[in-house]
């Protein structure tokens, strides 16, 4: 036998007991790793993490505040990076994406698979049991739905190269788990945001995101008390969306905490969820909408405001009056909106402790562009 194949084996085999030792390495690390850490980190296949963590009380503690719980979950996200679970991770506002090592993917993805999966909706699955789902391919609504349990806690939902699918689809899906607490639907070609959705009452976190042909959003979301537990609510490039919705007194109220829009064409924002959610509304942040030149003078009444971030809105100009109002506020962060950045400069806001972020003086508005 020649010496180079002979070379070749010892190599193999070298690699096989090291691959063991990291292994055992990697068992020994998870083990030692504090219990609330093991169940965030075997939810792993969400680029939401912190806010997935949330949704299912993994950050709740006897003495932190619900304020207080997204700085508990970076907190938690550090500590798995010191211990190279993840790395390069890269904070995009309202999801992180980050890298695994292959072993360490494997690993992680053994030891959490009782509760999280990812299903490629191409290939037949007759049962699929866990409690969090990815789902890729959703692009057929003529697939059967596998049998599943009603114990699910999260579905993402990720279409391949934004494959259209139809309302009655995604209604089949939703309606099956009435238990969610997260409900990501992105990329999914369907014109109003399935009625189902209004019908999820422990909805946490909902994310609508690149999906080209949606127009409104469903009747239910905002007639019924359902979604009342709603905490975050995140909507970017769904250029054909409308959001003006006109509040009426009956309307009950809401819990919503953070609201993110990106990449929107939108003329007006939604006050009928936003005002709902006056007394408990504390992040919200509005980038590149440029057909949005006025905000309504009911923003000074949002009073448990404490972050507004504006981005790349060159239509906008002034802040509504009233902002003194918003005693809770303590970051006003403008950027890429040097019209709106110098009328706050000439009329500074009169509200203690309040760090506020403007462009430089003489910024040129093509910067609204970028």
């Amino acid at each position: 036998m020649p010496d180079w194949v002979r070379l070749d084996d010892d190599e193999i085999w070298r690699a096989g007991q090291i691959g063991k030792k990291i292994l055992s390495l990697l068992k020994l690390s998870y083990a030692r790793l504090p219990s609330h850490l093991r169940r965030c980190l075997a939810c792993f296949n969400s680029n939401y993490l912190v806010y997935h963590w949330k949704a299912h009380g993994f950050l709740a503690t006897s003495t932190e505040k619900d304020s207080q719980m997204e700085d508990v979950g970076m907190q938690y996200l550090e500590k798995l990076f010191l211990r190279c679970f993840f790395q390069d991770v890269e904070d995009h506002v309202h999801f992180f994406t980050f890298k695994m090592h292959n072993l360490i993917y494997d690993f992680v993805e053994e030891v959490g698979q009782r509760d999280c999966k990812t299903v490629d909706l191409r290939i037949l699955h007759t049962d699929v049991n866990a409690r969090h789902l990815s789902f890729l391919g959703v692009g057929n609504s003529n697939k059967k739905v596998p049998s599943t349990s009603n114990n699910f806690r999260s579905i993402i939902m990720r279409s391949l190269q934004s494959q259209s699918v139809t309302e009655s689809f995604d209604n089949k899906w939703i309606s099956n788990f009435k238990c969610l607490r997260l409900l990501s639907l992105s990329g999914l070609k369907f014109q109003e945001l399935p009625e189902s959705v209004g019908a999820l009452k422990q909805l946490r976190f909902l994310d609508l995101s690149e999906n080209s042909d949606l127009e409104k959003l469903c009747e239910t979301i905002y007639e019924v008390q359902d979604l009342k537990w709603l905490e975050k609510l995140v909507i970017y490039s769904c250029p054909k969306l409308k959001l003006k919705w006109e509040l009426q007194d009956k309307d009950p109220r809401l819990n919503l905490k953070v609201f993110m829009i990106y990449d929107l064409q939108v003329v007006d924002l939604p006050q009928l969820i936003l005002q709902r959610s006056a007394n408990t509304l504390e992040d919200i942040r509005i980038e590149k909408c440029p057909k949005l030149t006025e905000l309504p003078t009911w923003l000074a009444n949002l009073t448990a405001l404490q972050k507004l971030e504006i981005m790349s809105c060159s239509g906008l100009s002034s802040l509504p009056a009233g902002m003194e109002k918003l005693t809770a506020l303590r970051e006003l962060k403008i950027q890429k909106s040097p019209r709106l950045s110098e009328s706050c400069r000439q009329k500074s806001l009169n509200i203690p402790n309040l760090e506020i972020h403007l462009d430089p003086e003489g910024a040129s508005s093509s910067r609204d562009n970028e």
